[in-house]
């Protein structure tokens, strides 16, 4: 058995079977590099029927994301300007508080 022999393939156990599927030719390299003699399994890997760009993600993404940021930005400017103006208040009553005391 050679190291890239693939040990779980079954070739011609019954002649009353389908003969074993053959790697077609272009994706020689695919499987090439998704064989791991390791275990003498193929890992997980994306077919290159799955590798595509995703062009409805990717078209006109400025726009997209400018919509987006007009929805949420100014809801963390309140949000945020809430917080700081609570913490400049706490920070004047406690300075408030501490203008009567010596030490």
């Amino acid at each position: 058995m050679g190291l890239w022999k693939n040990k779980f393939l079954h070739e011609n156990d019954s002649v009353y079977k389908r003969p074993s599927p053959t790697v077609r030719p272009y994706l020689q390299k695919w499987w090439g590099l998704a064989w791991s003699p390791q275990n003498g399994k193929v890992r997980k890997g994306l077919a290159p029927s799955e590798i595509r760009v995703h062009y409805p993600t990717y078209v006109n993404w400025p726009r997209k994301m400018t919509l987006q940021a007009l929805k949420i930005v100014p809801n963390y400017v309140l949000i945020f300007g809430g917080f700081y103006i609570m913490r400049e208040l706490i920070v004047e009553d406690v300075k408030r508080v501490h203008v009567g005391h010596w030490d």
